[in-house]
């Protein structure tokens, strides 16, 4: 490994922190002032960079990390290979004596390499340093080694000092022992122990997101935190939710949750099935910061433009987070709280929250949201037949280790779960009994249509000329000549409200013999 950290070494998650290595003797005491402010007049700015992809992490409300450069800037990289990262760090406090940075590189299962010490800002202008209100570009190069096994490598990065790690304070990415994984990149490589055939080999992800058609409830569900109302059997569900970074099916070891969808004129209706060992909460009040540990989460847009978004959580305890979001947040913006929408949420637990000591099994979420509450944008609401929203589906999950996962349904493929570009897509249908009515109605009504009499074709004006006056109609009275066999009123209704009791009554009238 090439540009060794010369300064420090940071523990791997053994150890769980960072040390200064001790210097040997004979040593200088450190580097000179005028070697650091060469260094500061190279890396600091006043103005602000605009990062090819951003993060907008907030550390202890000190600095934020803004985003990233990469080069190459390409979702593979190769072992053997190297890379060039541009940390864009912004300075919104004083940051303390003795608080540094550290990168780590790990592979799907463990921690791999540390690269805390590799560019100047590493070895000469650490955070300790750094002033309020400047901008710190912090490059970075490294090569990824030869020996790589893993077909992932995530790259984390944090501030330490001494036995602490300094806290994160956004929402939206995936945490792990107070690190934030800014990136995952494929590698190519396959384990020899996993060797799949061609017909099994993993795909890439999808470069579309995900969509589903979510049924209009027939009957509404009961909110009682179980799935298990008639109205849930019609559902549309999201499958297994996916690797945030990769869009690939969630692994042994990370989250596995699935979620459900349907709506009504009143409520959008979700349902989160969350498979989790290790049921964890934080605190019991509305808008606690639940994204730190177990939670799930629904990312709402209703016209698609990435603005004035809804963010909610439901964690397993039952409490919630909700903010409108203007745009994606940054820093330690976490959008308009004072936005209290009425929820109604039930919660189940298979588990005991709190106890490590202990197995659960999971939980199940759910949650109605009145379409009143999460209007802003929409062209209308309750939505109409056929109408599509973005939204996105993400279950966090703290581990008894202490690490925090997340898979979502429309993977971000990026550090921010606030990727809007990439929210899936989800357009209300009609119920189920509505869908198979118009399958039994369509049929009928083009019988009846061939079977009417043929009127002998005549030029316009002739045929107004001959007509000759009709009577007015009674209320209830077959204008002469229809068929006798009626169309049951119900065909002239939006096809959403049709029931199953509806539907009986149609297939009945369309089926059933006509009077000679």
């Amino acid at each position: 490994m090439k540009n060794l950290a010369r300064w420090m070494v940071c523990g791997l998650l053994i150890t769980g922190a960072c040390v200064e290595q001790p210097r040997r003797s004979g040593q200088n005491s450190g580097p000179s002032s005028r070697e650091i402010d060469a260094v500061r007049g190279r890396v600091a700015s006043s103005t602000a960079p605009n990062p090819q992809h951003r993060l907008n992490v907030n550390f202890g409300d000190k600095v934020t990390l803004l985003g990233y450069d990469i080069t190459p800037d390409s979702p593979t990289v190769r072992p053997g290979t190297s890379l060039t990262i541009k940390w864009y760090w912004r300075v919104d406090a004083t940051v303390g004596d003795g608080w540094k940075l550290f990168t780590h590189l790990d592979d799907a299962n463990r921690p791999r390499e540390n690269h805390d010490g590799d560019g100047d800002v590493r070895r000469l202008y650490q955070p300790e340093r750094w002033r309020r209100g400047e901008f710190i570009t912090d490059t970075q190069t490294f090569e990824l080694p030869a020996s790589w096994d893993s077909p992932v490598v995530r790259v984390h990065i944090g501030l330490w000092k001494g036995d602490e790690r300094m806290a994160i304070r956004s929402t939206g990415h995936t945490l792990t022992e107070g690190r934030v994984r800014a990136f995952e990149l494929q590698t190519g490589v396959t384990p020899p122990a996993a060797q799949p055939t061609p017909a099994a080999a993993p795909t890439a992800p999808t470069a579309q997101p995900a969509n589903l058609s979510a049924p209009r409830a027939g009957v509404p569900p009961n909110i009682d935190g179980r799935l298990d109302d008639v109205a849930w059997r019609t559902a549309a569900s999201t499958g297994p939710l996916v690797n945030t970074m990769t869009g690939q099916p969630a692994g042994p070891g990370e989250a596995h949750a699935s979620v459900r969808v349907l709506w009504d004129d009143q409520f959008l209706y979700l349902g989160w099935e969350v498979r989790d060992d290790n049921l964890v909460e934080t605190g019991t009040t509305r808008d606690a910061h639940y994204w730190e540990n177990d939670t799930t989460e629904v990312l709402i847009d209703p016209d698609g433009d990435g603005r004035d978004y809804y963010e909610l959580q439901v964690s397993p305890g039952g409490h919630t987070f909700d903010s409108q979001q203007p745009q994606p947040p940054s820093g330690d913006n976490f959008g308009r709280m004072a936005w209290n929408p009425t929820l109604r949420t039930a919660v189940t637990r298979v588990g005991t929250l709190g106890n490590p000591a202990d197995q659960d099994t999971g939980y199940t979420v759910e949650l109605a949201i009145p379409w009143a509450d999460i209007n802003a944008g929409a062209p209308r609401t309750p939505p109409r037949v056929g109408d599509t929203w973005r939204l996105n589906f993400f279950v966090m999950d703290k581990t008894k280790g202490g690490d925090q996962r997340a898979a979502a349904w429309s993977a971000p493929l990026a550090g921010s779960f606030h990727t809007t570009a990439r929210f899936g897509r989800v357009t209300f249908v009609a119920s189920p009994a509505a869908q198979a009515a118009m399958e039994v109605v369509a049929p009928a009504l083009g019988q009846l249509q061939a079977a009417a009499p043929a009127q002998p074709q005549q030029p316009a004006a002739a045929a107004e000329a001959q007509q000759p006056a009709q009577p007015t109609a009674q209320p209830g009275a077959r204008p002469p000549g229809a068929m006798d066999r009626r169309v049951p009123t119900v065909m002239g209704v939006d096809p959403s409200s049709i029931t199953p009791a509806m539907l009986r009554q149609m297939r009945q009238q369309l089926t059933q013999p006509q009077p000679r």
